[in-house]
């Protein structure tokens, strides 16, 4: 029963809640290309992401709750540490490639356009808890739609390779507005979607991919979770 749910990472078949998931996640990216342009404060920013955050998190469990529980099922069924740990481990992978290509790429295509008053606006408590909340929400829905819509959904090993790379494409283009609208920049956010979209095509479970991005994110927000500490005892 394991061996078949680790085989079965989708139906191969689009079905009509793939292609509305899909459609959103574009609307959403020309949505966030206007937020980033926008006049809105920071604050202002941070909540509707926020709230667009929550609201495709319900939305992916609420559509994906069956391959979601059968193939955690599959993935808790043998070796469940073992899995964990080398989740871990690839989580150093993303930080290295993510390194290595900024070193590599122009300083000025890491720009991320934002302007001085932007930069320097101080931070609201609730932008703060934004900043923490959506991240740790973000490897649900984006491994759903990238890794296993995108590429476990696609027939042939040969258009898989070819959604392997749009995929990668795609995922860095929605992260333009953490980097004020500059889509150069999201380049290296590019490459480590090619690296989930290789271990989720060597793992064939979703949940080794979804793992991975969420002790990635979480790394990520520690500092402001002290920081957000800092403030409330200060």
């Amino acid at each position: 029963m394991n061996e078949h749910n680790d085989n079965v990472v989708s139906s191969k078949k689009w079905s009509l809640e793939d292609i509305l998931f899909t459609i959103i996640f574009i609307l959403q990216f020309f949505f966030i290309m206007w937020l980033t342009k926008s006049q809105l404060t920071m604050g202002m920013k941070t909540s509707i992401s926020l709230i667009a955050s929550i609201a495709t998190f319900a939305l992916t469990i609420f559509w994906y709750k069956e391959p979601l529980k059968a193939q955690w099922v599959s993935f808790r069924a043998t070796h469940f540490w073992k899995k964990i740990v080398v989740a871990a481990i690839l989580v150093f992978g993303v930080y290295l490639l993510l390194s290595v290509t900024r070193q590599v790429m122009p300083l000025e295509w890491l720009n991320n356009g934002q302007s001085a008053d932007t930069a320097d606006e101080t931070l609201t408590l609730f932008s703060i808890i934004g900043s923490i909340i959506s991240p740790l929400l973000a490897p649900f829905s984006e491994e759903i739609l990238f890794r296993y819509v995108f590429i476990g959904k696609t027939k042939g090993k040969s258009l898989q390779i070819v959604m392997l790379f749009v995929q990668a494409i795609f995922f860095g283009l929605i992260h333009t507005m953490s980097f004020g609208g500059n889509p150069l920049a999201t380049i290296p956010y590019m490459v480590i979607a090619l690296y989930f979209g290789i271990i989720y095509m060597i793992s064939k479970n979703i949940w080794m991919t979804i793992i991975i991005h969420f002790l990635f994110n979480a790394s990520g927000v520690v500092v402001p979770i002290v920081f957000l500490v800092m403030m409330l005892f200060k």
